[in-house]
């Protein structure tokens, strides 16, 4: 019994020294997650979500109109917004144009799925919504599924 405790201590231990080591900067900065335009009841998981996370801070929560002002504001990393339409995903791009070094993380308004837009050309498609999709996205560890897989490799068949 007495050797399980220690390696549940070491286990826990390492859990949370790759947790700072895979944040964004190294472990003495957070990373700064700003929450925008989404229903109350996600708002409220979403923020209790991140803010459980050691690695992560909330630094401010905005309606639409104010995105931009409070993105240069709180000098956010990550954008978690509310969508309500497939048709906003071009909206981001002005945002990510302006902030290149930010993540915008991108969950539909029923709270089951979601998806990373960066300032890169790709789109990782997230799946199901969970705690651990959501803090994996925003940390950037975001693993594609196994349909946006076999959609990538049939593209690049058709080359």
């Amino acid at each position: 019994m007495r050797t399980l405790h220690w390696i549940d201590r070491l286990s826990r231990a390492a859990a949370v020294r790759d947790i700072l080591a895979g944040a964004k900067g190294g472990p003495l900065k957070r990373i700064r997650v700003l929450l925008a335009k989404m229903p109350a009841l996600m708002l409220d998981i979403i923020h209790h979500v991140v803010a459980a996370e050691p690695d992560m801070a909330v630094v401010g929560v905005v309606d639409d109109g104010e995105l931009p002002a409070a993105l240069r504001r709180t000098r956010a990393d990550v954008v978690v917004v509310g969508q309500e339409a497939q048709a906003e995903r071009d909206s981001y791009l002005q945002l990510l144009l302006g902030h290149p070094h930010v993540k915008v993380l991108a969950i539909a308004n029923n709270g089951k799925s979601g998806s990373l837009y960066e300032l890169q050309p790709r789109r990782v498609s997230l799946g199901k919504i969970s705690a651990r999709t959501l803090t994996q996205a925003i940390r950037g560890g975001a693993q594609p599924t196994s349909q946006t897989r076999a959609l990538h490799r049939a593209d690049v068949q058709s080359l």
